[in-house]
């Protein structure tokens, strides 16, 4: 089992290709709610402090990498896998979906 910790908020924990996510209603995550402008009233709080099962997911992923994006530090879930080409999936958060990348190593 792999466990990746991105400030104080979110945990991901990789099981072989099962990924789950847990977020912690924190200070530090209500800032950053507030930053990207989201309204703390209409967040789901009923998903914090759950174990969520990423679905969707396919290959057989090595290393998870966490990470902050951008002007407004949005969080991103980084799930390396290496094939032919190399290839990289990464969560975002406000989509919801997962999108691969796809990189030559060599």
């Amino acid at each position: 089992m792999e466990t990746a910790q991105l400030g104080d908020y979110l945990t991901v924990k990789r099981r072989g290709n099962t990924v789950t996510l847990r977020v912690q209603q924190t200070p530090q995550l209500e800032a950053l709610l507030g930053v990207n402008n989201y309204d703390f009233a209409d967040v789901d709080t009923s998903l914090f402090d759950k174990e969520l099962e990423v679905n969707g997911l396919y290959g057989s992923y090595t290393k998870i990498v966490c990470g902050e994006i951008g002007e407004s530090d949005e969080p991103f879930v980084f799930l390396l896998t290496v094939t032919e080409l190399g290839g990289m999936t990464f969560l975002g958060e406000q989509t919801g979906a997962t999108t691969t990348l796809t990189q030559s190593f060599g």
